[in-house]
């Protein structure tokens, strides 16, 4: 796709007028602002992993049965930072990307505009990339469990 785009014929000074550049500001605003309540959300749920180890860990102990507390709160706590790690990267990009509008439209720079939209095409890639692997898993769990409904009929 790269090579396609490469081979085309662009014009190599492409000016940003003055409804371009405003379209832009507000565009990394929203940008960050979408991040920074993502960044948010990411701080809930590794506080809520840990807190659903910590009372997973203490009902196991008050019931009497430490390993079954422990081992499910265990797992839902790391389900739930691994979630967070996931979420992490389209945040961080998408800061990013606000980051590079913003400075390189009001410095005029060029490079940190390049820098924002190299940044938002990382976060689409990202987007894209977890989209076909969660597709991918729900057609596999399909898979697996018309499999398994056919072994119990």
């Amino acid at each position: 796709m790269d090579t396609t785009i490469n081979s085309m014929n662009f014009q190599q000074n492409i000016t940003l007028n003055d409804q371009i550049q405003k379209h832009l500001i507000e565009t990394a605003k929203w940008a960050k602002f979408l991040a920074i309540l993502g960044f948010i959300g990411i701080g809930l749920m590794v506080l809520g992993a840990f807190s659903v180890l910590v009372v997973g860990v203490s009902f196991g102990t008050l019931m009497g049965n430490d390993s079954f507390g422990i081992v499910g709160a265990v797992a839902i706590a790391l389900l739930y930072l691994v979630i967070a790690l996931v979420y992490f990267f389209p945040c961080y990009y998408l800061f990013k990307t606000s980051i590079g509008f913003q400075n390189g439209i009001r410095a005029n720079n060029q490079d940190q505009l390049t820098a924002g939209f190299a940044n938002l095409k990382s976060h689409y890639k990202f987007l894209g990339i977890m989209m076909i692997v969660i597709i991918s898993l729900n057609i596999l769990i399909m898979v697996f469990a018309v499999i398994a409904l056919s072994f119990r009929l």
